[in-house]
């Protein structure tokens, strides 16, 4: 039998670097080390994700999991195929941050 946090703890034994992190009631996500992970085995953890560039703004990764609370970015493309597109952050912040990257290019434009 697997441990419930196996790929947490084989990230952690790979990249000693690598930060977990565990949601608040209010649908935020805060950081904790091993010694909190392995004293409350019962919790939701998650890996921390990296940040990427979005036109050269570090930009926090969406959030996979659907946590209470979450803010969200819905992305239309208007074609015959009606692509649609839903990012999940878990603060409203984060979605800020990554909705200014994308218009940037944008607003330099108009300037």
């Amino acid at each position: 039998m697997k441990h419930p946090h196996h790929l947490i703890l084989q990230a952690i034994a790979e990249d000693a670097s690598t930060e977990i992190e565990y949601p608040h009631p209010e649908g935020k996500w805060f950081p904790c080390d091993l010694v909190w992970l392995l004293g409350h085995i019962a919790g939701t953890y998650r890996i921390k994700s990296k940040p990427f560039l979005v036109n050269g703004v570090e930009c926090p990764r969406p959030v996979k999991d659907s946590i209470r609370n979450t803010m969200t970015i819905i992305a239309y493309a208007n074609s015959r195929r009606g692509m649609r597109k839903e990012l999940h952050f878990a603060a409203d912040a984060d979605l800020m941050t990554v909705f200014n990257a994308v218009i940037k290019p944008f607003e330099e434009q108009g300037k």
